[in-house]
């Protein structure tokens, strides 16, 4: 899966993601991650690596989106503006 179509999937899950902790992109009680909670239901965040590999996404491309995710100090600002946006939070 390229980034475009995991940003398409992202945008078709549930729109109860929050901004939390130091900028994080997190939904439900697990505190599942874009990459975690586009995978499927009921999996928390800490399973992030299993779910890129479910979702067939790139190890470069996963650790990309979840730098872009956490608002790490170097993330893609350009993908972290799209993962707000397919979360429907782009005007956090």
């Amino acid at each position: 899966m390229n980034r475009d179509e995991f940003l398409d999937r992202l945008s078709k899950t549930p729109r109860t993601w929050e901004i939390r902790f130091l900028g994080q992109i997190i939904r439900g009680p697990l505190d599942c991650c874009p990459i975690t909670g586009t995978d499927g239901p009921g999996i928390d965040a800490i399973n992030w690596q299993d779910s890129a590999t479910r979702l067939d996404l790139s190890p470069q491309l996963a650790v990309t989106i979840m730098k872009a995710a956490d608002n790490d100090p170097l993330h893609d600002i350009n993908l972290r503006a799209d993962l707000l946006r397919a979360c429907g939070l782009e005007d956090a």
